[in-house]
């Protein structure tokens, strides 16, 4: 942040000329601000974030690799601005250059954003900058309201708290704010189109966020130092990309907690930095209560706890490394002043450098942590006709507290076979969270299911297609004993006089599935019991305890269930003075449906020994469960029903007169698939 610069040309307008501006700026090769340190800082918090991606699960399969965004720029290429509002420049670029070049437009117009990024964390009625008022107040007697001190800090206005600041609002609003970041994320991920304008401003708005953070870590900027005029902080002066990148290192301070809220982190690295260095400034004066710009004097660092070295540096240690804070004056070291006074010359600011580089990179990547959604991306394929496949996808939000409601995504799916990719189109579903498409493949080709939310990049483990047939046949035959419906369930379908139940067809492919066994099944207690046949599919542990099947449902190519006429079709018993005979007739017309209705809501006529071809899903796996412990009424399955017919004629033997009936008797036949657990 150059605060400086805002008060150095606003000056040179209302004095000479621009040209007598830049000879009053310093150099912008030197400064600590948005044409060199904070384009590399960002640039670096990238490289970081890259590196310790790997440690993390749900982060570890994704990239900034993506397609370009497109977004509203204010690029080093534009140039600087001092009170120009805004640039409306339309750009599409990749993701990492949005966030390296918000560390730029974070400064831009220079003369307003001067005043934006300062926050002293130890003054809690007034944080922002109130150095050099007198500055601004002539500036804004001038030049009017676009030159006025907002009295807003660096904090409340990378949480966008700008509201109530008038016409100041209205001339410089925040558009690029930590909210205003995962908002435009959250447009951009619900825009049908894949690469729209939301996802820049969404990186933009990141990388001006990582711009103040790392702001909290130059002593200026969290002391009240302002530097108006000539009157440049030297760390900002002597540091450009050059010094930031030599001074990065893994030595970031470890007393700083940077897995927190944004507001949090901004905070507690402003107090660090504010506790443990000097800026130009505010070094404490010998027998005042006030610094050099007449500011009261912070308590920390306190000057007479710290030691001073034979060559007059004062020394201390900062999480357990050396920094020389400030050095006597040339005149104090020769004792031809009697008055302490002190300067900061290369060998402090080096050391500066060396502590606060590596903990100002460190918080920036903390943002980039903080902000990225963790997705979960799985796919799964399932051979259809030979050389076909359909890969069904999904993405999973896993709720943290920055994102914890699930997010509906418009684009950026895709299917990648090997380096080719194929978009997903948005048809009739209401967003791309779970699809399923059809491509051609060949066995031995590696499916991945990826997502590009404008160049942040989640992929699922790639699935390799093995050589499985597509269709597989399934057959079982039960014979039903123990029925318990009425008089007719007394007669067939008891131990001596069974009724066969057989299952034969054939289904798409779902590997190593196998029947279980045949039972009679309630749903719930006191419903009629069903005929239920179990079949299962493997379910392999994983070593996170989850439970990965390749396929979890049946899709019927063709299907048939016959019920076989009982080993005595006619039995005849007496039952006090009545001759009762039942007569088994045979199966009437039925339809097959899925239990519940609502996984397919069709139903599909059927006759005993009759086939239904071509049904969809008839039968899911439930999942993450073992087969032994399939019990209650949300089982999934597909069923068969019919009635199987009785005629019952009952002769009076007293009377000889006879009557006759046909009853029809109600048999389901379901079909369960389930998972059968295969441990590692």
């Amino acid at each position: 942040m150059e605060a400086r610069r805002i008060l150095i040309g606003t000056l040179a307008l209302l004095t000479l000329a621009a040209t007598f501006t830049g000879a009053l700026l310093p150099p912008d090769a030197r400064a600590w601000g948005n044409q060199s340190a904070h384009p590399e800082i960002n640039r670096l918090a990238i490289e970081l974030f890259e590196t310790r991606k790997a440690d993390n699960p749900l982060l570890r399969n994704t990239t900034f690799d993506g397609e370009k965004a497109w977004g509203i720029a204010w690029d080093p290429s534009d140039g600087t601005d001092l009170f120009n509002k805004t640039q409306t420049n339309r750009r599409q670029k990749e993701l990492r250059d949005w966030i390296i070049d918000g560390g730029f437009s974070a400064d831009e117009p220079e003369g307003p954003m001067a005043l934006r990024h300062f926050y002293d964390p130890t003054n809690r009625t007034t944080p922002w900058l109130t150095d050099q008022r007198w500055v601004t107040d002539l500036l804004t007697r001038t030049l009017g309201t676009i030159a006025v001190n907002p009295e807003i800090s660096a904090l409340d206005w990378a949480m966008d708290r700008d509201q109530g600041l008038g016409a100041m609002e209205v001339i410089y609003s925040q558009d690029y704010s930590w909210p205003d970041a995962k908002e435009y994320f959250k447009k951009a991920l619900a825009d049908k189109t894949a690469g729209n304008e939301f996802y820049g401003q969404a990186w933009r708005s990141l990388g001006e966020t990582m711009h103040l953070v790392a702001d909290m870590a130059v002593p200026a900027h969290v002391r009240n130092d302002g530097h108006a005029l000539n009157d440049a902080d030297p760390l900002e002066y002597a540091t450009g990309a050059a010094e930031v990148r030599k001074n990065n290192s893994t030595d970031w301070s470890p007393a700083i907690n940077y897995d927190q809220s944004i507001a949090g982190l901004m905070h507690d690295l402003a107090s660090w930095t504010n506790r443990n260095f000097f800026s130009k400034d505010t070094v404490p004066l010998a027998g005042k209560t006030t610094t050099a710009n007449g500011q009261p004097a912070y308590p920390l660092p306190d000057m007479s706890a710290l030691s001073v070295s034979k060559s007059g540096y004062i020394e201390s240690y900062v999480d357990g490394q050396y920094v020389r804070q400030a050095r006597k004056s040339f005149w104090y070291r020769m004792g031809l002043t009697k008055t302490p006074s002190y300067t900061m010359d290369n060998v402090v600011i080096g050391d500066q450098q060396r502590v606060l580089i590596p903990t100002a990179v460190r918080a920036a990547e903390a943002v980039i942590e903080r902000f990225l959604p963790r997705f979960e991306v799985k796919a799964s394929v399932k051979p259809e006709d030979e050389g076909s496949y359909t890969v069904f996808g999904s993405i999973t939000l896993k709720p943290n507290t920055e994102w914890p409601e699930r997010l509906p995504i418009r684009n950026g799916a895709y299917v990648r076979i090997g380096n080719k990719k194929e978009p997903v189109k948005l048809y009739a579903a209401d967003d791309l969270n779970q699809f399923s498409m059809t491509v051609k493949a060949s066995v031995g080709d590696k499916i991945v299911v990826g997502y590009d939310l404008g160049g942040y990049v989640i992929e699922s483990q790639p699935v390799e297609i093995q050589d499985i047939p597509a269709r597989q046949t399934i057959s079982a035959t039960y014979d039903l004993t123990g029925m318990e419906f009425p008089p007719p369930g007394k007669v067939f379908g008891t131990d001596d006089n069974p009724i066969s139940v057989s299952i034969d067809g054939t289904v798409k492919t779902a590997p190593g599935i196998q029947f279980e066994r045949a039972e009679w099944f309630s749903f719930v207690p006191g419903w009629p019991p069903v005929v239920r046949f179990v079949f299962s599919i493997p379910a392999v542990r994983q070593p996170d305890g989850s439970l990965k099947t390749e396929y979890n449902d049946l899709d019927v190519v063709s299907l048939g269930v016959t019920l076989s006429p009982p080993k005595t079709t006619e039995i005849t018993m007496k039952e006090g003075s009545y001759l009762i005979t039942y007569e088994f007739l045979g199966c009437g017309e039925g339809e097959a449906f899925s239990i519940p209705l609502f996984t397919t809501s069709k139903r599909y006529s059927w006759s005993n020994g009759g086939w239904i071809s071509n049904v969809p899903h008839f039968t899911r796996a439930i999942r993450d469960t073992p087969i032994e412990e399939f019990r209650g009424p949300l089982e999934v399955g597909g069923a068969f029903a019919t009635n199987f017919r009785v005629r019952i004629t009952s002769k009076n033997l007293e009377t000889k007169e006879e009557n006759s009936s046909v009853q029809d008797v109600g048999i389901v036949v379901v079909i369960s698939l389930v998972q059968r657990i295969v441990e590692p």
